[in-house]
């Protein structure tokens, strides 16, 4: 439920938030999950963050009846064997990288934070 590195951690909270803190209290970034989606959800029991084939970030949780999206990698759906993976990197910033497979090279296609400056 937390990756950490440094001072920085990033957390799925029963809430139906995304948050980075900084030192375990000061919000970095936070981002809700859509209110159509979880109107009647009062707080997630288990919520498990995931990253889609085609590029999709998403919030699964037995009270949810279907998953949440909540972001897109800027190469969404494109063709091609594409593989993903979501991390949280030594300059405290979550990113998600994709790799066409076999080509030894990832890019970045999505950040928490795209502007750090």
């Amino acid at each position: 439920m937390v990756l950490q590195s440094g001072m920085y951690s990033f957390r799925l909270i029963k809430n139906e938030n995304l948050t980075m803190l900084w030192n375990d209290s000061i919000v970095y970034w936070n981002q809700g999950l859509n209110s159509s989606v979880t109107n009647n959800t009062p707080n997630l029991t288990s919520p498990t963050l995931g990253v889609q084939p085609i590029g999709i970030l998403t919030i699964s949780d037995p009270k949810l009846a279907t998953v949440a999206i909540v972001s897109h990698s800027n190469d969404y759906a494109e063709a091609g064997d594409i593989l993903r993976f979501f991390k949280l990197e030594g300059d405290e910033n979550v990113r998600i990288y994709s790799s066409t497979k076999g080509s030894g090279s990832t890019i970045e296609s999505w950040a928490v934070v795209t502007d750090q400056c």
